[in-house]
Protein backbone atom coordinates (compact mmCIF):
# COMPACT_ATOMS: atom_id res chain seq x y z
CA UNK A 1 0.00 0.00 0.00
CA UNK A 2 1.48 3.04 -1.23
CA UNK A 3 0.44 6.89 -0.40
CA UNK A 4 0.08 9.31 -3.52
CA UNK A 5 1.74 12.55 -3.05
CA UNK A 6 -0.56 15.32 -2.93
CA UNK A 7 0.23 16.97 -6.32
CA UNK A 8 -1.16 13.98 -7.77
CA UNK A 9 -4.29 13.70 -5.80
CA UNK A 10 -7.44 12.64 -7.76
CA UNK A 11 -5.59 11.19 -10.74
CA UNK A 12 -5.36 7.55 -9.51
CA UNK A 13 -3.37 5.45 -11.27
CA UNK A 14 -1.40 6.00 -14.60
CA UNK A 15 -3.37 5.90 -16.90
CA UNK A 16 -1.49 3.20 -19.02
CA UNK A 17 -1.38 1.10 -15.69
CA UNK A 18 -5.03 1.24 -15.41
CA UNK A 19 -5.58 0.28 -18.99
CA UNK A 20 -2.97 -2.45 -18.98
CA UNK A 21 -5.10 -4.14 -15.39
CA UNK A 22 -8.44 -3.34 -16.78
CA UNK A 23 -7.35 -5.38 -20.37
CA UNK A 24 -5.84 -8.58 -18.10
CA UNK A 25 -8.41 -8.77 -15.81
CA UNK A 26 -11.40 -8.73 -18.73
CA UNK A 27 -9.37 -10.63 -20.73
CA UNK A 28 -8.60 -13.17 -18.10
CA UNK A 29 -12.84 -13.22 -17.22
CA UNK A 30 -13.60 -13.46 -20.67
CA UNK A 31 -11.66 -16.88 -21.61
CA UNK A 32 -12.54 -18.37 -18.05
CA UNK A 33 -15.59 -18.00 -19.44
CA UNK A 34 -15.05 -18.74 -22.75
CA UNK A 35 -13.37 -21.95 -21.44
CA UNK A 36 -15.66 -22.95 -18.69
CA UNK A 37 -19.20 -22.53 -20.49
CA UNK A 38 -19.22 -25.50 -22.90
CA UNK A 39 -18.27 -27.39 -20.27
CA UNK A 40 -20.97 -26.53 -17.59
CA UNK A 41 -23.98 -26.66 -20.25
CA UNK A 42 -22.39 -29.75 -21.73
CA UNK A 43 -24.96 -32.71 -19.90
CA UNK A 44 -27.77 -29.85 -19.21
CA UNK A 45 -31.24 -29.97 -20.01
CA UNK A 46 -32.89 -26.96 -22.75
CA UNK A 47 -34.07 -24.67 -20.25
CA UNK A 48 -30.82 -24.53 -18.19
CA UNK A 49 -29.02 -23.71 -21.19
CA UNK A 50 -31.42 -20.95 -21.91
CA UNK A 51 -31.10 -19.83 -18.64
CA UNK A 52 -27.49 -19.69 -18.71
CA UNK A 53 -27.26 -17.83 -22.05
CA UNK A 54 -29.92 -15.12 -20.69
CA UNK A 55 -27.11 -14.75 -17.46
CA UNK A 56 -24.60 -14.83 -19.62
CA UNK A 57 -25.95 -11.82 -21.98
CA UNK A 58 -27.34 -9.92 -18.80
CA UNK A 59 -23.69 -10.16 -17.97
CA UNK A 60 -22.30 -8.77 -20.83
CA UNK A 61 -25.03 -5.89 -20.67
CA UNK A 62 -23.77 -5.22 -16.95
CA UNK A 63 -20.20 -5.10 -17.80
CA UNK A 64 -20.87 -2.96 -20.89
CA UNK A 65 -23.04 -0.83 -18.22
CA UNK A 66 -20.34 -0.72 -15.94
CA UNK A 67 -18.42 1.22 -18.25
CA UNK A 68 -21.01 3.35 -19.97
CA UNK A 69 -22.66 4.54 -17.16
CA UNK A 70 -20.82 3.29 -14.11
CA UNK A 71 -22.35 6.05 -12.33
CA UNK A 72 -26.50 4.92 -13.16
CA UNK A 73 -24.61 1.59 -12.04
CA UNK A 74 -23.19 2.79 -8.84
CA UNK A 75 -26.55 4.13 -7.54
CA UNK A 76 -28.11 0.77 -8.90
CA UNK A 77 -25.92 -0.98 -6.52
CA UNK A 78 -27.03 0.87 -3.34
CA UNK A 79 -30.90 -0.16 -4.33
CA UNK A 80 -29.28 -3.38 -4.04
CA UNK A 81 -27.94 -3.14 -0.83
CA UNK A 82 -31.38 -4.24 0.18
CA UNK A 83 -31.54 -7.78 -1.40
CA UNK A 84 -29.02 -9.86 0.12
CA UNK A 85 -30.31 -13.60 0.36
CA UNK A 86 -27.55 -15.52 -1.02
CA UNK A 87 -23.61 -14.85 -0.65
CA UNK A 88 -22.28 -13.17 -3.51
CA UNK A 89 -25.52 -11.13 -3.21
CA UNK A 90 -26.43 -9.53 -6.40
CA UNK A 91 -25.19 -6.39 -5.02
CA UNK A 92 -21.84 -8.06 -4.85
CA UNK A 93 -21.60 -8.70 -8.84
CA UNK A 94 -22.19 -5.01 -9.62
CA UNK A 95 -19.78 -3.43 -6.78
CA UNK A 96 -17.22 -6.33 -8.30
CA UNK A 97 -17.57 -4.86 -12.04
CA UNK A 98 -17.78 -1.07 -11.05
CA UNK A 99 -14.19 -1.84 -8.97
CA UNK A 100 -12.35 -3.31 -11.84
CA UNK A 101 -13.87 -0.51 -14.29
CA UNK A 102 -13.44 2.57 -12.52
CA UNK A 103 -9.76 1.12 -11.40
CA UNK A 104 -8.93 0.82 -15.37
CA UNK A 105 -10.39 4.28 -15.78
CA UNK A 106 -7.48 5.28 -13.09
CA UNK A 107 -9.86 6.63 -10.92
CA UNK A 108 -8.53 7.37 -6.63
CA UNK A 109 -8.74 4.20 -5.03
CA UNK A 110 -9.13 5.00 -1.28
CA UNK A 111 -8.89 7.77 0.90
CA UNK A 112 -8.58 6.41 4.20
CA UNK A 113 -6.84 7.92 7.49
CA UNK A 114 -3.52 6.19 7.03
CA UNK A 115 -3.36 4.31 10.35
CA UNK A 116 -6.62 2.96 9.57
CA UNK A 117 -5.48 1.48 6.02
CA UNK A 118 -2.70 -0.03 7.50
CA UNK A 119 -5.01 -1.94 9.82
CA UNK A 120 -7.34 -3.05 7.39
CA UNK A 121 -4.36 -4.63 5.30
CA UNK A 122 -2.88 -6.45 8.23
CA UNK A 123 -6.57 -7.88 8.64
CA UNK A 124 -7.02 -8.84 5.76
CA UNK A 125 -3.45 -10.28 5.19
CA UNK A 126 -3.71 -12.88 8.75
CA UNK A 127 -7.27 -13.75 7.64
CA UNK A 128 -6.22 -15.26 4.36
CA UNK A 129 -2.88 -17.09 6.49
CA UNK A 130 -5.53 -18.02 9.62
CA UNK A 131 -6.71 -20.73 6.29
CA UNK A 132 -3.98 -23.11 7.50
CA UNK A 133 -5.91 -23.97 10.95
CA UNK A 134 -8.99 -24.49 9.44
CA UNK A 135 -10.76 -28.02 9.21
CA UNK A 136 -13.46 -26.75 6.53
CA UNK A 137 -10.85 -25.36 4.01
CA UNK A 138 -13.67 -24.78 1.39
CA UNK A 139 -15.84 -22.71 3.69
CA UNK A 140 -12.49 -21.44 5.27
CA UNK A 141 -11.80 -20.17 1.42
CA UNK A 142 -15.28 -18.68 0.84
CA UNK A 143 -15.49 -16.75 4.14
CA UNK A 144 -12.31 -15.40 4.01
CA UNK A 145 -12.53 -13.84 0.61
CA UNK A 146 -15.75 -12.65 1.28
CA UNK A 147 -13.85 -10.60 4.24
CA UNK A 148 -11.20 -9.44 1.93
CA UNK A 149 -14.19 -8.37 -0.77
CA UNK A 150 -15.80 -5.95 2.02
CA UNK A 151 -12.16 -4.83 3.03
CA UNK A 152 -11.53 -3.64 -0.57
CA UNK A 153 -15.13 -2.42 -1.63
CA UNK A 154 -14.87 0.27 1.70
CA UNK A 155 -11.71 1.56 0.35
CA UNK A 156 -12.70 1.62 -3.09
CA UNK A 157 -15.78 3.38 -1.78
CA UNK A 158 -14.01 5.92 -0.16
CA UNK A 159 -12.42 6.86 -3.55
CA UNK A 160 -16.20 7.04 -5.24
CA UNK A 161 -17.64 9.32 -1.95
CA UNK A 162 -15.49 12.30 -2.93
CA UNK A 163 -17.93 13.04 -5.89
CA UNK A 164 -20.60 14.83 -3.86
CA UNK A 165 -23.30 14.89 -6.62
CA UNK A 166 -22.77 10.71 -7.12
CA UNK A 167 -22.74 10.54 -2.96
CA UNK A 168 -25.88 12.21 -2.22
CA UNK A 169 -27.53 10.40 -5.12
CA UNK A 170 -26.63 6.97 -3.57
CA UNK A 171 -27.44 7.80 -0.19
CA UNK A 172 -31.11 8.96 -1.69
CA UNK A 173 -30.97 5.78 -2.91
CA UNK A 174 -30.58 4.03 -0.10
CA UNK A 175 -33.00 5.77 2.40
CA UNK A 176 -36.19 5.28 -0.41
CA UNK A 177 -35.28 1.38 -0.57
CA UNK A 178 -34.91 1.24 3.22
CA UNK A 179 -38.15 2.99 3.54
CA UNK A 180 -39.85 0.66 0.97
CA UNK A 181 -37.93 -1.93 2.70
CA UNK A 182 -39.61 -1.14 6.30
CA UNK A 183 -43.22 -0.61 4.01
CA UNK A 184 -43.23 -4.25 2.58
CA UNK A 185 -42.15 -6.29 5.69
CA UNK A 186 -45.24 -4.37 7.93
CA UNK A 187 -47.33 -4.80 4.72
CA UNK A 188 -46.06 -8.73 4.36
CA UNK A 189 -46.47 -9.37 8.14
CA UNK A 190 -50.24 -7.53 8.55
CA UNK A 191 -51.92 -8.21 4.89
CA UNK A 192 -52.92 -11.17 3.55
CA UNK A 193 -51.75 -10.17 -0.11
CA UNK A 194 -50.10 -12.91 -2.83
CA UNK A 195 -46.02 -13.90 -2.06
CA UNK A 196 -46.24 -12.28 1.09
CA UNK A 197 -44.27 -15.43 2.32
CA UNK A 198 -40.87 -14.15 0.59
CA UNK A 199 -41.03 -11.56 3.08
CA UNK A 200 -41.57 -12.87 6.19
CA UNK A 201 -39.00 -15.10 8.07
CA UNK A 202 -41.97 -16.79 9.85
CA UNK A 203 -45.55 -15.71 10.71
CA UNK A 204 -44.14 -13.05 13.41
CA UNK A 205 -41.23 -11.72 12.05
CA UNK A 206 -40.56 -9.57 8.84
CA UNK A 207 -37.19 -10.08 6.86
CA UNK A 208 -38.03 -8.23 2.99
CA UNK A 209 -35.48 -9.09 0.97
CA UNK A 210 -32.84 -10.14 3.74
CA UNK A 211 -32.57 -13.33 4.72
CA UNK A 212 -32.50 -12.97 8.60
CA UNK A 213 -34.81 -10.39 10.41
CA UNK A 214 -31.50 -9.58 12.26
CA UNK A 215 -30.19 -7.56 9.44
CA UNK A 216 -33.23 -6.59 8.00
CA UNK A 217 -33.98 -4.26 11.42
CA UNK A 218 -30.58 -2.97 11.89
CA UNK A 219 -30.14 -2.24 7.77
CA UNK A 220 -32.87 0.34 8.67
CA UNK A 221 -31.06 1.96 11.38
CA UNK A 222 -28.54 4.59 9.85
CA UNK A 223 -31.73 5.31 7.30
CA UNK A 224 -33.47 6.70 10.61
CA UNK A 225 -30.51 8.14 11.87
CA UNK A 226 -30.07 10.23 8.79
CA UNK A 227 -33.84 11.20 8.69
CA UNK A 228 -33.33 12.06 12.20
CA UNK A 229 -30.92 14.36 11.54
CA UNK A 230 -32.81 15.47 8.75
CA UNK A 231 -35.64 16.91 10.58
CA UNK A 232 -33.07 18.78 12.99
CA UNK A 233 -31.21 20.12 9.99
CA UNK A 234 -31.43 19.58 6.75
CA UNK A 235 -28.90 19.78 4.21
CA UNK A 236 -29.11 15.96 2.38
CA UNK A 237 -31.69 15.29 1.06
CA UNK A 238 -34.30 18.58 0.10
CA UNK A 239 -36.98 17.38 1.61
CA UNK A 240 -39.96 19.29 3.78
CA UNK A 241 -40.50 18.40 7.17
CA UNK A 242 -43.56 16.16 6.67
CA UNK A 243 -41.76 14.00 4.48
CA UNK A 244 -38.76 13.74 6.45
CA UNK A 245 -40.91 12.80 9.69
CA UNK A 246 -42.58 10.19 7.82
CA UNK A 247 -39.52 8.65 6.43
CA UNK A 248 -38.36 8.56 9.77
CA UNK A 249 -41.40 7.17 11.32
CA UNK A 250 -41.61 4.54 8.93
CA UNK A 251 -38.11 3.48 9.44
CA UNK A 252 -38.26 3.38 13.38
CA UNK A 253 -41.47 1.27 13.03
CA UNK A 254 -39.92 -1.37 10.54
CA UNK A 255 -36.84 -1.81 13.35
CA UNK A 256 -39.59 -2.31 15.92
CA UNK A 257 -41.22 -4.79 13.82
CA UNK A 258 -38.52 -6.78 12.98
CA UNK A 259 -38.31 -7.77 16.60
CA UNK A 260 -34.62 -7.80 16.98
CA UNK A 261 -33.50 -7.35 19.46
CA UNK A 262 -30.11 -6.17 19.30
CA UNK A 263 -31.93 -3.81 16.46
CA UNK A 264 -33.74 -1.88 18.78
CA UNK A 265 -30.62 -1.38 20.86
CA UNK A 266 -28.85 -0.17 17.30
CA UNK A 267 -31.41 2.02 17.14
CA UNK A 268 -32.00 3.26 20.36
CA UNK A 269 -28.77 3.98 20.75
CA UNK A 270 -28.40 5.58 17.12
CA UNK A 271 -31.49 8.41 18.20
CA UNK A 272 -30.14 9.32 21.65
CA UNK A 273 -26.73 10.04 19.96
CA UNK A 274 -28.45 12.50 17.36
CA UNK A 275 -30.05 14.02 19.91
CA UNK A 276 -27.41 14.38 22.44
CA UNK A 277 -25.13 15.62 19.93
CA UNK A 278 -27.46 18.36 19.05
CA UNK A 279 -28.22 19.12 22.65
CA UNK A 280 -24.38 20.01 23.03
CA UNK A 281 -24.15 22.35 20.27
CA UNK A 282 -24.49 26.21 20.83
CA UNK A 283 -28.03 27.08 20.37
CA UNK A 284 -29.26 23.67 20.06
CA UNK A 285 -32.20 23.82 22.75
CA UNK A 286 -34.42 24.36 19.88
CA UNK A 287 -33.23 21.26 17.20
CA UNK A 288 -33.17 19.05 20.85
CA UNK A 289 -36.40 20.19 21.12
CA UNK A 290 -37.46 18.99 17.70
CA UNK A 291 -36.41 16.15 17.50
CA UNK A 292 -37.42 15.21 21.28
CA UNK A 293 -40.86 15.66 19.74
CA UNK A 294 -40.74 13.64 17.21
CA UNK A 295 -39.38 10.82 18.76
CA UNK A 296 -42.08 11.23 20.87
CA UNK A 297 -45.03 11.22 18.72
CA UNK A 298 -43.44 8.56 16.64
CA UNK A 299 -43.11 6.45 19.83
CA UNK A 300 -46.75 6.94 20.13
CA UNK A 301 -47.78 6.02 16.69
CA UNK A 302 -45.56 2.95 17.10
CA UNK A 303 -47.59 1.80 20.48
CA UNK A 304 -50.98 2.03 18.46
CA UNK A 305 -49.76 0.23 15.42
CA UNK A 306 -48.35 -2.47 17.94
CA UNK A 307 -51.73 -2.48 19.87
CA UNK A 308 -53.78 -1.92 16.47
CA UNK A 309 -51.97 -5.33 15.08
CA UNK A 310 -51.90 -7.32 18.24
CA UNK A 311 -47.70 -7.50 18.32
CA UNK A 312 -47.37 -6.12 21.14
CA UNK A 313 -47.85 -9.60 23.44
CA UNK A 314 -44.95 -10.55 21.01
CA UNK A 315 -42.97 -7.31 21.78
CA UNK A 316 -43.39 -8.17 25.28
CA UNK A 317 -41.86 -11.56 24.78
CA UNK A 318 -39.37 -10.92 22.96
CA UNK A 319 -37.49 -8.56 25.54
CA UNK A 320 -37.01 -10.89 27.82
CA UNK A 321 -34.21 -13.60 27.35
CA UNK A 322 -34.83 -16.72 26.57
CA UNK A 323 -33.34 -20.30 26.25
CA UNK A 324 -31.62 -19.61 23.45
CA UNK A 325 -29.47 -16.84 24.59
CA UNK A 326 -27.97 -19.19 27.36
CA UNK A 327 -26.50 -21.29 24.47
CA UNK A 328 -25.41 -18.34 22.17
CA UNK A 329 -23.58 -16.68 25.37
CA UNK A 330 -22.21 -19.92 26.41
CA UNK A 331 -20.73 -20.14 22.37
CA UNK A 332 -19.47 -16.71 22.92
CA UNK A 333 -17.44 -17.20 26.13
CA UNK A 334 -16.27 -20.62 24.61
CA UNK A 335 -14.61 -18.84 21.31
CA UNK A 336 -13.40 -15.89 23.90
CA UNK A 337 -11.49 -18.63 25.67
CA UNK A 338 -10.08 -20.44 22.76
CA UNK A 339 -8.90 -17.32 21.27
CA UNK A 340 -5.33 -18.11 22.47
CA UNK A 341 -5.02 -21.54 21.66
CA UNK A 342 -3.76 -20.71 17.58
CA UNK A 343 -1.66 -17.77 17.15
CA UNK A 344 -3.42 -17.25 14.09
CA UNK A 345 -6.81 -18.47 15.34
CA UNK A 346 -8.56 -21.15 13.76
CA UNK A 347 -9.46 -19.86 10.41
CA UNK A 348 -12.47 -18.11 8.75
CA UNK A 349 -15.65 -19.02 8.93
CA UNK A 350 -14.94 -22.32 11.45
CA UNK A 351 -16.84 -21.25 14.25
CA UNK A 352 -20.22 -22.85 12.80
CA UNK A 353 -17.89 -25.83 11.92
CA UNK A 354 -16.43 -26.37 15.78
CA UNK A 355 -18.30 -24.51 18.21
CA UNK A 356 -22.18 -25.91 18.43
CA UNK A 357 -24.15 -22.54 17.78
CA UNK A 358 -22.45 -19.68 15.50
CA UNK A 359 -21.36 -16.72 18.18
CA UNK A 360 -23.49 -14.16 16.97
CA UNK A 361 -20.98 -11.56 17.90
CA UNK A 362 -18.18 -9.87 15.23
CA UNK A 363 -15.87 -9.78 18.70
CA UNK A 364 -16.24 -13.74 19.64
CA UNK A 365 -16.14 -14.77 16.02
CA UNK A 366 -13.09 -12.55 15.04
CA UNK A 367 -10.96 -13.51 18.28
CA UNK A 368 -11.71 -17.04 17.67
CA UNK A 369 -11.07 -17.14 13.75
CA UNK A 370 -8.21 -15.12 13.74
CA UNK A 371 -7.12 -15.14 17.60
CA UNK A 372 -5.65 -12.79 19.82
CA UNK A 373 -3.92 -10.58 17.12
CA UNK A 374 -7.33 -10.58 14.68
CA UNK A 375 -8.98 -9.24 17.71
CA UNK A 376 -6.98 -6.56 18.39
CA UNK A 377 -6.40 -5.45 14.94
CA UNK A 378 -10.45 -5.64 14.72
CA UNK A 379 -11.22 -3.86 18.04
CA UNK A 380 -8.04 -1.15 16.47
CA UNK A 381 -9.99 -0.27 13.54
CA UNK A 382 -13.26 0.38 14.73
CA UNK A 383 -11.98 1.95 17.34
CA UNK A 384 -10.23 4.28 15.62
CA UNK A 385 -13.16 4.88 13.06
CA UNK A 386 -14.85 5.94 16.29
CA UNK A 387 -12.60 8.46 17.56
CA UNK A 388 -12.59 9.21 13.59
CA UNK A 389 -16.09 10.08 14.19
CA UNK A 390 -15.79 11.80 17.52
CA UNK A 391 -13.67 14.58 15.94
CA UNK A 392 -15.62 14.74 13.03
CA UNK A 393 -18.72 15.72 15.43
CA UNK A 394 -16.49 18.20 17.23
CA UNK A 395 -15.69 19.70 13.69
CA UNK A 396 -19.39 19.54 13.18
CA UNK A 397 -18.26 18.33 9.88
CA UNK A 398 -20.19 16.51 7.01
CA UNK A 399 -19.95 14.93 3.92
CA UNK A 400 -21.17 16.07 0.94
CA UNK A 401 -24.08 17.16 3.01
CA UNK A 402 -24.20 13.78 5.28
CA UNK A 403 -24.12 14.75 9.07
CA UNK A 404 -21.30 14.03 11.53
CA UNK A 405 -24.02 13.20 14.04
CA UNK A 406 -26.01 11.10 11.79
CA UNK A 407 -22.34 9.42 10.82
CA UNK A 408 -21.29 8.56 14.74
CA UNK A 409 -24.74 7.22 15.20
CA UNK A 410 -24.92 4.81 12.73
CA UNK A 411 -21.50 3.32 14.19
CA UNK A 412 -21.82 3.77 17.77
CA UNK A 413 -25.65 1.84 16.64
CA UNK A 414 -23.63 -0.95 14.90
CA UNK A 415 -20.63 -1.50 17.17
CA UNK A 416 -23.40 -2.51 20.41
CA UNK A 417 -24.79 -4.36 17.51
CA UNK A 418 -22.37 -6.38 16.68
CA UNK A 419 -21.59 -7.52 20.68
CA UNK A 420 -25.32 -9.30 19.44
CA UNK A 421 -25.06 -10.05 16.10
CA UNK A 422 -22.19 -10.80 13.66
CA UNK A 423 -22.17 -8.37 11.88
CA UNK A 424 -18.81 -8.90 10.02
CA UNK A 425 -20.24 -9.60 6.52
CA UNK A 426 -22.69 -6.90 6.68
CA UNK A 427 -22.36 -4.33 3.78
CA UNK A 428 -23.93 -1.55 5.12
CA UNK A 429 -21.31 -1.65 8.29
CA UNK A 430 -18.27 -1.40 5.64
CA UNK A 431 -20.58 1.54 3.63
CA UNK A 432 -21.00 3.38 6.95
CA UNK A 433 -17.07 2.61 7.70
CA UNK A 434 -16.45 3.84 4.48
CA UNK A 435 -18.52 7.45 4.67
CA UNK A 436 -16.48 8.39 8.16
CA UNK A 437 -13.21 7.41 6.37
CA UNK A 438 -13.52 9.71 3.28
CA UNK A 439 -15.20 12.51 5.17
CA UNK A 440 -11.89 12.09 7.50
CA UNK A 441 -10.05 11.94 4.85
CA UNK A 442 -11.74 15.17 3.09
CA UNK A 443 -11.90 17.17 6.18
CA UNK A 444 -7.43 16.73 6.93
CA UNK A 445 -7.19 17.67 2.68
CA UNK A 446 -9.42 20.74 3.21
CA UNK A 447 -5.99 21.74 5.60
CA UNK A 448 -7.77 21.79 9.85
CA UNK A 449 -4.75 22.76 11.95
CA UNK A 450 -3.24 20.04 13.75
CA UNK A 451 -3.62 21.85 17.35
CA UNK A 452 -7.53 21.42 17.24
CA UNK A 453 -7.04 17.42 16.87
CA UNK A 454 -6.98 15.46 20.45
CA UNK A 455 -3.53 13.58 20.19
CA UNK A 456 -5.02 9.85 19.70
CA UNK A 457 -7.08 11.42 16.93
CA UNK A 458 -4.34 13.60 15.87
CA UNK A 459 -1.97 10.24 15.49
CA UNK A 460 -4.79 8.52 13.26
CA UNK A 461 -5.31 11.20 10.78
CA UNK A 462 -2.49 13.85 10.50
CA UNK A 463 -0.44 11.69 8.15
CA UNK A 464 -4.00 12.00 6.35
CA UNK A 465 -3.52 15.68 6.42
CA UNK A 466 -0.30 15.29 4.45
CA UNK A 467 -1.48 12.80 1.89
CA UNK A 468 -5.28 10.87 2.68
CA UNK A 469 -5.18 9.28 -0.74
CA UNK A 470 -4.09 5.32 -0.37
CA UNK A 471 -4.02 2.83 -3.32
Amino acid sequence: MTVVPAAARGRGWPPDWGRLAGGIVWLTAALLVGLALPLVLADQTGSLVSLAIIGLVAGIGLVVFAFARPEALFVVAFVLLAVVRTNPAPVDLIFALLVVSTLSRGRPFARVPPLIGVGLVLFGILSIASTINALDGRRALVFGSTTVYLIVLALWLTGMFENAALTRRALKAYVLVAVASAIIGILALEVPFPGRALFLYDSQRPMALFKDPNVFGPFLVPAAAIMLEELIRPRLLGWNARRSFLAFATLSAGVVFSFSRAGWLNLGIAIAVVVCVYAGRKRGLAATARSIGAIALCALLGIGLLVSTGSLSFLESRSHLINYDTQRFAAQSTALEHASTHVLGFGPGQSEVELNISTHSLYARVGYEQGLLGLALMIGILGATLLVAVELVARDSDLHGLGSAALLASWIGLLANSFFVDTLHWRHLWVVAAFIWCASALSAQAGLPAGKLRPAIAAITNSGSRSSSTS
